[in-house]
């Protein structure tokens, strides 16, 4: 069994590649490597202009553009197998248009409909997280033998971790409490999570339960924008039979 993962984060432009982004897709990345057991050489980086450094790795960064990425998805669908697993993970902008889009760089982008009928044809198992903005419109496509992470519901937005006393964005919300749960502590304080595992469900409903924009947490972060407040529920759609459903 071959477990591979593309990384993917379009950023836009120079002005909207916020380091979030960044720190998103290392977060992640730190996952797999510890918690997954992912190998460098199977794991593919998409992001903005492919200039950027990461740190800790030595992965080839590509430019997040529509053809590079289609062109390592049609790779995977001649080469992977059911006994393969291929994990997505995506940051940065998502747009509504088209029902749905992932923001490349530049004026690029992937529609969901997409994203999902190239899914459809990988035969691998299918783990895919989702934070960016309008996520949550891919649930409505069928994408076979995958289970599907999202940042929030069906025609919402996606936001910034941040607190009470703490505005300085360095992590989407989502993405921050997801994969934090998994390696056990948050990236940013040090502060533990005892009862962290490779377990995505647990790591879905930690991320959901602890989302600070989620209106069933107590400790809701209350902001408005153009006079609603910010919510963020998180999603997940799962085809996939595993007892227990790891990285």
């Amino acid at each position: 069994m071959g477990k591979y993962a593309i990384l993917l984060s379009g950023g836009v432009s120079y002005g909207h590649n916020y380091i979030r982004y960044k720190n998103d897709l290392e977060l992640a990345y730190k996952a797999l490597k510890d918690a997954g057991n992912f190998s460098d050489e199977n794991i593919y980086l998409f992001f903005a202009d492919g200039h950027k450094q990461f740190e800790n790795t030595q992965l080839t960064v590509c430019a997040a553009k529509k053809n590079k990425i289609q062109d390592c998805l049609k790779r995977m669908i001649h080469e992977l197998s059911e006994e393969d697993e291929l994990a997505l993970i995506v940051s940065n902008h998502g747009g509504d248009e088209e029902n749905g889009t992932i923001c490349l760089w530049g004026s690029e982008r992937i529609e969901l409909c997409l994203l999902a009928e190239w899914l459809n044809h990988i035969k691998a198992k299918k783990i895919i997280i989702l934070g960016q903005c309008f996520a949550g419109n891919i649930l409505e496509y069928e994408i076979s033998n995958a289970c599907v992470f999202t940042a929030n519901e069906q025609g919402a937005l996606s936001y910034a971790h941040m607190t009470k006393t703490n505005r300085s964005c360095l992590y989407d919300e989502f993405i921050y409490h997801f994969f934090s749960y998994i390696i056990g502590c948050y990236p940013d304080t040090g502060s533990r999570i005892p009862q962290g595992s490779n377990d995505l469900m647990q790591a879905y409903q930690y991320a959901k339960d602890n989302d600070i924009f989620n209106p069933d947490n107590q400790q809701r972060l209350k902001i408005k924008i153009e006079g609603e407040w910010i919510t963020e529920i998180p999603q997940v759609k799962n085809d996939l039979a595993d007892n227990v459903l790891r990285l």
